[in-house]
């Protein structure tokens, strides 16, 4: 079950509560009645145990359908590329397959792992420093679960590949695409067309 549903059903049931919810007024009053639950059986922090829990908040209410940063104006979509038991990371990427943002949704304040995953991820050639990511905290009323205190849930690590200290505007600067076809991560002149990775292109064209 996707969506809140299936957020509210996983939650419903570990609490003991009655999960019978069709429509979305169901919903709604289920997911009122749910917030306590979420406290009491997890704490806000404990959402990060709950990969699916997790996925679904960050896709319903934080992902959206943002703009291609730098590089065009067509919608860029969330694809997750790693999850791990204290949270999940994944790159916005547009129908051409240009990275605007790589973001970590996670319970805790790291920036020193996400740099160091950055590096082995994009390589030296990109020169991430710590100063390159930044971090914001996103709060209950972010995720839509209400509740009277302003409680911190998750920390948004993001590197935004538009913004970083190397910026250029030149067309033909090395940039970070995502493959069409195997989803791995490559680098090519910002102005191409191609949308397959090294690895794959000569596959395609055997």
């Amino acid at each position: 079950r996707g969506g809140w549903a299936g957020v509210i059903e996983a939650i419903s049931l570990m609490g003991g509560l009655e999960y019978s919810g069709s429509t979305k007024e169901d919903e709604i009053i289920l997911k009122r009645q749910s917030t306590s639950q979420i406290t009491s059986i997890f704490g806000f922090t404990g959402l990060r145990i709950m990969d699916y829990q997790l996925k679904s908040l960050v896709f319903s209410h934080l992902s959206g359908s943002p703009r291609c940063y730098g590089h065009c104006e067509q919608t860029a979509g969330l694809r997750v590329i790693r999850e791990d038991g204290d949270g999940m990371v994944g790159c916005y990427v547009c129908p051409s397959g240009y990275v605007s943002r790589i973001v970590r949704y996670s319970i805790k304040r790291d920036e020193e792992w996400f740099t160091s995953y950055l590096k082995e991820l994009l390589g030296a050639q990109l020169d991430i420093k710590p100063q390159d990511v930044r971090v914001a905290t996103r709060y209950n009323w972010d995720l839509g679960l209400g509740g009277e205190k302003h409680e911190a849930v998750l920390k948004e690590h993001y590197w935004v590949q538009s913004y970083r200290r190397t910026k250029s505007d030149d067309p033909n600067r090395q940039a970070v695409f995502m493959c069409s076809q195997c989803d791995s991560l490559f680098q090519q002149p910002a102005s191409s067309k191609n949308t397959l990775c090294p690895a794959c292109a000569p596959r395609n064209q055997a």
